[in-house]
């Protein structure tokens, strides 16, 4: 039959070929015929466009059921020659099921995993999404070769990617260690093996020294778990094999890295009483030890749990199982293993079931999540306090919230805590959420994504507005499947199924009737749970016509309908019907519904899922996928009355090829062509086929997998060309389906091989050919320079009036403007190429997504200094600092300076090192200039004020506490000192001494092995400097040593503060004599055994002064009292004498002068306005007779 599809319009088809038009009412005429000349109808006709579709290439428009950019499906177009595939709709699985975290990267997004869902059979994803819920996947896992299931979160390694573990999978099936990057990049840095432990399920714990440690639920030398190292680069080193008697095992948890370097986690299983133990290990595998063995009171068989180190030295964590009321626990533990229950978790009143483990927040408070139990029994959000005193945040109701949290919870900047729920939702997989230090609570998003459903099903159609009509299988809001339009790019749900009432999992697709309506079938649910027939507007008005009764009408539904010449819909059952074979039916628009036949396997075969064809005969042709002679299915006809079955052909697996899943395509020369899934060849790949309406059957080609696709699921379609074309499920070079190309003669040929990532893959319905699209979005590419915003007129063709649409954002700068006038402005100092996409349309046609390239030439910037801010220092002391400078153009050399500097200033010009020995004291201003070598030269200045102050020549300062007045005299608030340290405080009493306040409150290193200093500005000459120290935390000599050098010489070696002492708490004093030639005390502390500290520090002149006139002195202070403090915005400071100004500086923690103060006083008092300082601790330093006196402060 020759049909006239290279016609370009209804009209002239409808006045030339009025009785051919009359016949074509089969599933060809329906996909190919309708579609295609109603769109051009409407564009050709209404804009006058004039287009010779036989000059040029068809388009074919199908679906893929799995993978593509998003993740389950895409809805695609390509030409028949396999150019130009262009996705027009992506279909998104984010994945499902989150049980760990978010972990944060540097570009202020989260990033997290998901155990199951995405491409690849539901092995899991990696998302990123913004603090907004706007959500991005990364990588689809693939078991094989990626890993699987990853059940912890997330963790940023020292170069800014992501590092994270599967509990399975890989080259092993054992799991994997992977990185990947924030854009996506993927790759395994080590797999599994079971001898070295295997299948890991928590998260990589970054050590201190850039190294990640973790530790594997099974596996290793005793089959119960290994803890091991893995260096960024993948070498991976067993620390240990657990053995599960005596250390525990099975552990599904993480490592943590304590205070004191040791790593600390837990087992499920094993230890004396076989409900797991908690342990410490060194990073190098020695110096094991279980701090608990857990019992049942304790809190037993952790569970996915870890610890998490606290400011305060201890580490805290939760047990998911055991304790008092059977949910889990909390509790403390130190790091010499003292135990501690802090709270036995109330399922009702506080939540149950910990998973993940705590965090802590500023405010010292500690945040978790509970996954059962609290209002609604889906878990809890709370806050507590270190001693146990815990606040319900948040109860999560699943199905609004999600519900079941098992990860831990993220702190972000802005304050709010952040973390996934694995269940519920309105998508049932699990949310993104959000909660608010007083426990606000938002949703940011559902997964998996699936809102306007996922993995298509049946047929797309293309309807008389030209948009596009699918159907998805699951998705939307019950998770039952979905109607969908693509109208000019822009894709609406026009109905979410709810398979109780009306049916769901739609498989068949759609047809749209004479009436303009949309036609299809669902293939479960209903009130008889046997599929529905149901009819809905192209503006989404939904209504069932009818609810398959299985023994009756048969049930089960896997293909479409069509409409035949009397305005009825055909179509199958696949199951059910009097005699359990699938039934062939009849049903009217307004839902009268009859069976014409009831298939009986053997002589008539059953199981049919293909869509009928009406052939020019009027009876209706098909396929059953089951039964028949061969048991391998049969080609049959029937009329429209239900008289007159007949099976044309009985398949026999490898001569014909067996189990058809698709129905019959009628060709132009009068025969019906079609596919079967399996058969054909000892390869059962499949076969495609030729019959006659007598029934000659031919083989025109058998499938061979890797090279021609296999499994055929649907029709074919014959385009203007005469070929036929169709698609395989599998094969292919990736194993992802092929789309072919076959002759009437049987001249086979691959159009294009899916790739499962880029184009999508396993595609189970039919194609339609389209004639080709007459609009055109058209590329360009333009010029700016940096820094420029550049005017763009973006240009279309093949329509009016042409509606521009923005596909894609530029990522190196931002669009602005309407329609096609559209202003592209690059990010601040941006070079190089960028590019965006936009698309055309008229109505719903739209065109392909054409590029428009950017390229930003580089002008010549400033350097930028860095800040320096104001400094203090001491008259005869030396200052240097070191100015450093930005360039945003690469490769600039650049060089620094000095504008009105002091005398005996310098800098140096390349390294930046500024140098200045004052001789007299005052307010020196002065800049600092860097300059660039580009063309022109430019340069930035920074303005700098000195403070010279006249030194010290008596100090005394309370190291790591507030100023305090002791028999010995004034001790200033601490100052002075540099390094990573910390503050130790105790309320005990101190033995030895009167003066316990000055004891009470040390500064010591942070970290084991940490060193720290104090540089004390005093006048040239010789002192006495005496150290104060009392042990507040050991209780044992030798469990702190530190070294001490005074000026650069050795002092105190492994000093051992309770040696010294005589004991614990009690006060010791040593001192030193030296002299000072660079007006400053160099005094530095190096840890040994654990962190070196020191309680005061007093420097006193030697032969000056007589001890009585240095005291007085000392008292002389000009500052009587600093309130509120902690302050907020202002501060108030009373002085000792009648003055009328006020002068001084205020200092950061560094020392660095961040305010230079000159204040009038009334009554004795100053206020100083403090709301522009950063939150943080300051020093107020006043000048005295005496020389510099310092007060600290706290700034909210």
């Amino acid at each position: 039959m020759d049909l006239p599809l290279i016609k370009p319009t209804l009209f002239y088809l409808r006045q030339k070929y009025p009785s051919i038009l009359g016949l074509l009412t089969g599933k060809m005429y329906r996909l190919q015929l309708v579609r295609v000349s109603a769109c051009l109808a409407l564009i050709l006709g209404i804009m006058g466009f004039s287009f010779s579709p036989a000059l040029a290439q068809e388009e074919l428009v199908g679906f893929t059921s799995n993978g593509g950019p998003e993740g389950k499906g895409t809805l695609f177009s390509v030409k028949t020659n396999g150019s130009n595939y262009s996705i027009i709709k992506g279909f998104a699985d984010w994945g499902k099921t989150p049980y760990g975290g978010l972990v944060k990267g540097d570009d202020g997004n989260f990033y997290g995993l998901t155990y199951e869902g995405g491409t690849y059979d539901f092995y899991g994803t990696i998302f990123r999404v913004t603090p907004k819920g706007e959500v991005t996947t990364l990588h689809h896992f693939n078991y094989g070769t990626d890993g699987a299931y990853p059940r912890g979160s997330l963790v940023k390694g020292p170069d800014g990617n992501f590092y994270g573990q599967t509990s399975a999978g890989g080259l092993n099936t054992y799991g994997t260690i992977f990185k990947i990057t924030p854009t996506g990049t993927f790759s395994v840095i080590h797999n599994f093996s079971y001898n070295t432990g295997a299948k890991p399920n928590g998260t990589l714990a970054l050590g201190i020294d850039g190294n990640f440690y973790g530790i594997t639920y099974n596996g290793g030398t005793y089959s119960y778990g290994a803890i091991f190292k893995i260096t960024p680069a993948g070498k991976y080193t067993v620390l240990r094999s657990l053995n599960s008697t005596t250390d525990g095992g099975n552990s599904y948890g993480s490592l943590t890295q304590g205070k004191d370097g040791a790593l600390y986690g837990m087992t499920y299983s094993g230890g004396t009483y076989s409900q797991g133990t908690i342990f410490k290990i060194s990073t190098n595998g020695t110096n094991f030890k279980v701090l608990r063995h857990l019992q049942g009171t304790d809190g037993a068989y952790p569970d996915r749990n870890s610890l998490m180190a606290a400011a305060d030295g201890n580490l805290y964590g939760v047990i998911r199982g055991g304790g008092t009321n059977g949910v889990g626990v909390i509790y403390k533990l130190s790091t010499a293993g003292n135990f501690t229950i802090i709270k036995h978790l109330d399922y009702r009143a506080d939540g149950g079931r910990p998973y993940g483990h705590l965090i802590q927040g500023p405010d010292g408070m500690l945040y978790g999540s509970t996954s059962q139990g609290g209002t609604f029994g889906y878990g809890t959000v709370f806050k507590m306090t270190t001693a146990g005193k815990l606040t319900v945040l948040y109860s999560l109701d699943n199905t609004k919230d999600g519900g079941s949290p098992t990860g831990a919870l993220y702190r972000n900047t802005d304050g709010n805590l952040y973390g996934l729920a694995s269940d519920g939702g309105k998508n049932f997989f699990g949310t993104i959420f959000k909660v608010t230090p007083t426990g606000t609570f938002s949703v940011l998003n559902s997964f998996n994504g699936a809102t306007q459903g996922n993995t298509l099903s049946g047929n797309i159609v293309r309807a008389k507005d030209n948009a596009y009509y699918g159907t998805t299988y699951i998705g939307g809001t019950t998770n039952h499947g979905t109607i969908f339009k693509v109208c000019g790019g822009v894709t609406t749900v026009l109905h979410h199924f709810n398979k109780n009432t009306e049916g769901g999992w739609p498989l068949g697709g759609l047809v749209q009737g004479a009436d303009g309506n949309l036609y299809g079938m669902t293939s479960e649910g209903g009130n008889y749970n046997g599929g529905t027939i149901y009819r809905i507007t192209t503006n989404g008005s939904f209504k069932v016509l009818y609810h398959f009764n299985s023994a009756v009408d048969g049930s089960n539904p896997h293909g479409g309908l069509i409409q035949g010449k009397d305005g009825s819909f055909y179509g199958t059952a696949r199951l059910g019907g009097p005699n359990r074979g699938g039934t062939i039916f009849k049903v009217t628009s307004a839902g009268a519904y009859k069976v014409l036949y009831s298939l009986s396997y053997s002589p008539d075969g059953r199981y049919p899922e293909g869509d009928l064809v009406q052939g020019p005969d009027g009876n209706l042709y098909g396929t059953a996928s089951d039964g028949g002679t061969y048991a391998y299915g049969t080609i049959f006809k029937i009329s429209t009355t239900g008289t007159n079955f007949k099976v044309l052909k009985h398949l026999n697996t490898l001569a014909d090829g067996s189990a058809p899943l698709g129905g019959l395509t009628l060709g132009k020369d009068g025969n019906f062509y079609g596919t079967t899934s399996s058969g054909g060849s000892t390869a059962y790949d499949g076969a495609i086929f030729r019959i006659t309406a007598a029934g000659d059957y031919k083989v025109l080609k058998r499938l061979s997998g890797p090279i021609d696709g296999e499994t055929p699921k649907d029709n074919l379609v014959q385009a203007s060309d005469g070929n036929f074309y169709g698609m395989t499920s599998k094969g292919g070079k990736n194993n992802a389906g092929t789309l072919f190309r076959i002759t009437p003669a049987g001249s086979y040929s691959v159009v294009r091989h899916f790739n499962m990532a880029t184009d999508g893959g396993t595609p189970f319905g039919s194609l339609i050919v389209q004639q080709p699209n007459p609009l055109v979005a058209k590329a360009q590419s333009i010029t700016t320079v940096e820094d420029n915003a550049k005017a763009i007129t973006l240009v279309g063709t093949g329509g009016s009036p042409l509606t521009y649409t923005i596909r894609s954002n530029p990522k190196n700068g931002t669009l602005s403007g309407t329609g096609a006038n559209r202003t592209y402005t690059p990010k601040a100092n941006f070079t190089g190429k960028d590019s965006f996409t936009f698309t055309v349309s008229v109505g719903c046609l739209v065109s392909a997504p054409a590029t428009v390239t950017i390229t930003v030439s580089p002008v010549n910037d400033a350097p930028v200094l860095a800040t320096i801010g104001n400094k203090t220092v001491s008259k005869g002391a030396t200052l240097t600092f070191t100015a450093t400078a930005t360039d945003p153009d690469a490769g600039q050399t650049k060089t620094f300076s000095l504008v009105g500097a002091p005398s005996g200033a310098t800098i140096h010009a390349t390294s930046g090192v500024f140098t200045w020995k004052p001789t007299v004291s005052g307010s020196f201003k002065f800049k600092v200039k860097v300059t660039d070598n580009g063309s022109p030269a430019l340069s930035a200045e920074q303005a700098v004020t000195v403070t010279v102050t006249n030194p010290v020549n008596l100090v005394r300062i309370n190291t790591g506490g507030e100023a305090v007045t002791t028999p010995l005299g004034n001790f200033a608030a601490d100052g002075y000192f540099t390094g990573a340290t910390s503050i130790s405080t105790t309320t005990a009493d101190i033995a030895g001494t009167t003066n316990d306040a000055l004891y009470q409150d040390n500064r010591r290193a942070t970290s084991n092995g940490g060193s720290f200093s104090y540089n004390i500005p005093v006048t040239n000459g010789t002192y006495q400097v005496k150290l104060h120290f009392a042990e507040t935390f050991h209780p044992l000599p030798g469990l702190r040593k530190f070294n001490v050098t005074a000026e650069g010489a050795t002092w105190l070696t492994n000093y051992d503060i309770v040696a010294a002492a005589g004991g614990t708490k009690t006060a010791v004093v040593v001192s030193k004599n030296v002299t000072v030639s660079d007006g400053v005390v160099n005094l530095n502390f190096v840890s040994v055994v654990d962190k070196a500290c020191v309680s005061a520090i007093e420097i006193l002149p030697t032969g000056t002064l007589i001890a009585s006139e240095i005291n007085n002195a000392a008292n002389q202070t000009v500052v009587s009292n600093l309130y509120p403090n902690p302050a907020v915005n202002q501060i108030t400071v009373s002085l000792n004498e009648n003055t009328t100004t006020f002068s001084g500086v205020i200092t950061d923690s560094q020392g660095n002068t961040v305010k230079t103060l000159n204040e009038p006083v009334t009554n004795n008092q100053v206020v100083l306005n403090v709301a522009n300082l950063q939150p943080g601790l300051y020093q107020l330093q006043v000048p005295s007779e005496t020389g510099l006196q310092t007060y600290r402060f706290i700034k909210k």
